[in-house]
């Protein structure tokens, strides 16, 4: 059923753990593989080591940070975290969201203090994981990109200028992949593999002619002859 040698090393059928896994390197089949949605922000991600909530409704929380590592959370920042719903019968009903709002931070003490969203039934608990999605007040922290791959979307979405709990389609600048179900100025947008905003680019366009399979280039006009120019 299971096996540790004389160095160490240990094959396990599996393998349960309470608090938190801390390793130099992990391995899958030299794969890594990310699942749903994923976020990159400028506050990263925190996971709750410990809290406390005041008679106030605050929550002091005491985040994980490895030895040396500073605190990623600002005040204002949007904090974004699932809790695992459960029926009265005790079985799992899926994930609900909950978010909070930075309120201060003590970058000595390592810890922050942050309120939930108002009107929210929230959970929080030991190992929860809280990603930052924006900021209300400071304009550097309200950039966030999202890998998602739920409910048939399969894109890579830019955001900018997040600063309300809810990000809309004003905040989504641009995104490469599909959105299922999303029209953009009436066009079905899930039919294109990229929607851009102010675009700069260099080189030739082609398109391909899905009749006849031919590629033509794009013509760009430049205007009226003037000697001296150099045309293509």
């Amino acid at each position: 059923g299971g096996y540790i040698d004389e160095k160490g090393n240990a094959e396990l059928q599996s393998l349960v753990l309470r608090s938190f896994l801390a390793v130099p390197e992990l391995r899958h089949n030299r794969n890594t593989y990310y699942e749903g949605y994923n976020t990159i922000s400028p506050g990263g991600g925190c996971m709750v080591e410990d809290y406390t909530i005041g008679a106030d409704g605050k929550i002091t929380v005491v985040p994980h940070l490895e030895e040396g590592e500073p605190m990623g959370q600002f005040e204002d920042d949007i904090l974004l975290g699932y809790w695992h719903d459960k029926t009265a019968t005790g079985d799992f009903a899926g994930f609900r969201k909950v978010q909070f709002r930075v309120e201060s931070v003590d970058y000595e003490a390592k810890t922050f203090v942050m309120v939930p969203r108002p009107n929210q039934e929230y959970r929080i608990a030991k190992g929860m994981k809280l990603g930052q999605t924006g900021n209300f007040t400071n304009e550097d922290r309200q950039t966030y990109i999202v890998i998602d791959t739920r409910y048939g979307n399969n894109c890579i979405t830019f955001y900018e200028g997040v600063n309300e709990w809810d990000a809309g389609e004003a905040h989504e600048v641009s995104w490469f992949g599909k959105k299922k179900g999303r029209r953009v100025q009436g066009i079905d947008a899930s039919k294109y593999s990229a929607v851009l905003r102010n675009i700069i680019m260099s080189g030739i366009i082609f398109q391909v002619d899905q009749i006849t399979g031919k590629s033509v280039r794009v013509p760009i006009d430049k205007g009226a002859w003037v000697s001296g120019e150099k045309y293509g």
